[in-house]
């Protein structure tokens, strides 16, 4: 029993090309590409390339390059067993979660230091009352 999977098999930005680190362009251009060897991977019955190329807002000659690249970075293997993919759902749990405990204590952290600017500010307010 396999699951398919299409991400980039763990590699980064820079591990493909030193030019796509930080650049937006790079990641509507991986999920596109991705999307499209995915549909044709699964499906009997797809678009062309062009109108993959329209909806994703590049020319049908960058579609073609950006599909040929990222087949050469899969090394033309666009398929995983089921014990990687729950590897990477295990993974991506791990973060969520570590993503979460930040969140909480990022939360706690603010209302300590709302609480704490709070108390300053009557305490300045205290302070400056005139006294009778």
């Amino acid at each position: 029993f396999f699951f398919f999977f299409f991400f980039f098999k763990q590699k980064t930005a820079y591990e493909i090309s030193a030019c796509l680190v930080g650049s937006e362009m790079c990641i509507r251009d991986r999920v596109l590409t991705s999307m499209v060897l995915a549909i044709k991977y699964l499906d009997d019955l797809y678009y062309n390339n062009s109108v993959y190329a329209t909806i994703g807002g590049i020319s049908l000659d960058e579609i073609n390059r950006l599909e040929r690249h990222m087949m050469g970075l899969l090394h033309y293997k666009l398929h995983i067993g089921e014990e990687m993919f729950l590897q990477y759902v295990a993974g991506m749990r791990a973060q969520y979660e570590r993503m979460v405990e930040e969140k909480e204590r990022l939360a706690e952290s603010f209302k300590e230091l709302s609480k704490s600017f709070s108390e300053a500010t009557s305490m300045s307010e205290v302070a400056t009352l005139p006294s009778d």
